[in-house]
């Protein structure tokens, strides 16, 4: 992978909309950083850090990477 990252949907976001569902703020953006496991190619470990988890309630916490090409498909962690 070229590039890895992740979005949180904290409870404020998900709570302030406007008429058409839209967030009213910008999802927060944290890069994460590889670091090699060893030399095998299938243990890489990507890792970053998030601490605005303040508010009581649901974080919806998606994840993407960005290999030479193009985009890969998101994938979305629900943290409660």
């Amino acid at each position: 992978m070229k590039q890895v990252w992740a979005s949180v949907i904290t409870p404020e976001i998900a709570n302030q909309r406007n008429e058409q569902g839209y967030s009213l703020q910008p999802a927060p953006f944290i890069p994460l950083y590889f670091q090699s496991m060893n030399t095998r190619k299938n243990d890489e470990k990507w890792q970053g850090s998030f601490s605005q988890f303040t508010t009581p309630g649901d974080y919806v916490v998606t994840f993407k990477a960005k290999n030479f090409q193009r985009c890969t498909n998101p994938e979305g962690v629900k943290c409660e």
